[in-house]
């Protein structure tokens, strides 16, 4: 198909493109959607949000934290108990997404200090105690047990298993003391990776789930070549408002780096966290533009097959529940289920533009320099409706 383009500065351009030749874009928006802590995915109204944007949008994978807090009652009686566990991944798997499954927080009758905890929920962000960390082990190694039993093994190798949420010094990890942070760290995820991967080790693992891109040589250095600890992928979070970007300008660069980064090493960089910055306006069209220009942004973007937007809904209970609908929460719709801005532009900007086209001739092709649009790329992106 011949196509011309002009505008002020340049004549008429053509160039032929091949529809025959056309390959799917990887739209890593699409891969996994933020959640809140693990027992709200037990209520009716949070399912039936999550069904709609099923319906809509159609995530494949979802993630938020606490799914091992006490008020899930998945450590009882010194062992894994698994009822609420599997009410909520069956019900994730009716509606055709898969967990995306965080690992935290600590049960009490494991935790070092279960007098630190975080959020309205209080989720006790303490590492095991010292003495604690064969039954660590023991209930890490139930859980997926009981997991493979109930969905089968290759079900579950289809999920991907994060190791803690953000445990770099933002309050929602604590070492014993006498221990930094990394080494706490790394002390939780050897224990955890080996325990899944004695269940079965082609459980897709990883971490460190950090805020701000941290940590990322050192899970490199930590889980490479020769260091005999298991990993998959490498996870991390990254908003345009953290520290290292504190004008917003170089967002997308940053996580670009951070891939290059973890492709030497094989792994996949999975972004658990992304949203249009802390103290951004989430009700309004704010976070509608950036998921548009996040969605343009790493459109077919090598080695990051996720960018999971925090988060579906805003029945959500970090700060406590409100009343009133409108309270600038991350959600992409209210607690009452209202769509925003940003779930209308999820819904249309990750449809369009998913398919790369390549171009067979042009003859001007360096006058496509004078096209803003087309001046990275010797490709077309269409979508399947044909724009």
């Amino acid at each position: 198909m011949i196509f011309q383009f002009s505008n002020a500065f340049a004549d008429v351009v053509s160039f032929t493109a091949d529809f025959s030749q056309q390959a799917q874009l990887n739209q890593p928006l699409l891969d996994c959607v933020g959640s809140g802590h693990g027992s709200l995915a037990l209520r009716a109204d949070y399912r039936d949000h999550l069904a709609k944007v099923q319906r809509d949008i159609g995530f494949k994978h979802i993630r938020g934290h606490g799914l091992l807090d006490d008020d899930m009652s998945s450590y009882l009686n010194g062992k894994a108990n698994l009822i609420n566990l599997f009410s909520i991944f069956d019900y994730y798997l009716s509606v055709g997404i898969r967990p995306i499954f965080e690992l935290s927080f600590m049960p009490e009758a494991l935790a070092d200090d279960p007098q630190k905890t975080i959020m309205h929920y209080k989720g006790i962000t303490s590492t095991f105690s010292a003495n604690k960390a064969r039954e660590w082990g023991l209930f890490i190694e139930d859980i997926f047990s009981g997991l493979v039993a109930r969905y089968g093994i290759e079900e579950v190798r289809s999920w991907r298993v994060e190791v803690w949420n953000e445990p770099q010094g933002c309050g929602f990890f604590c070492p014993r003391p006498g221990q930094t942070g990394l080494e706490a760290y790394f002390e939780l995820y050897n224990i955890t990776a080996w325990a899944i991967a004695g269940v079965d080790p082609l459980i897709s693992v990883g971490g460190p789930g950090t805020a701000d891109l941290a940590w990322v040589s050192e899970f490199i250095n930590i889980t490479g070549a020769g260091a005999q600890m298991p990993a998959h992928f490498l996870s991390t979070h990254h908003y345009p408002t953290d520290i290292r970007n504190p004008y917003r300008t170089q967002w997308e660069d940053d996580i670009i780096k951070a891939s290059m980064e973890a492709a030497a090493a094989n792994l996949p960089l999975v972004v658990t966290e992304i949203s249009a910055g802390l103290g951004s306006q989430y009700d309004p069209p704010f976070a509608g533009s950036f998921i548009l220009h996040a969605a343009a942004a790493f459109l077919g973007v090598p080695n990051v097959p996720t960018l999971s937007y925090w988060t579906f809904t805003d029945v959500f209970e970090e700060p406590g529940f409100q009343s009133s609908t409108w309270i600038n929460t991350y959600g992409i719709q209210t607690k009452y289920g209202v769509p925003k801005p940003s779930y209308r532009c999820v819904n249309s900007g990750t449809r369009t533009h998913s398919q790369l086209t390549p171009f067979v001739s042009c003859p001007a092709l360096a006058a496509l320099s004078s096209f803003p649009l087309m001046h990275k790329h010797t490709r077309l992106h269409t979508s399947p409706q044909g724009f």
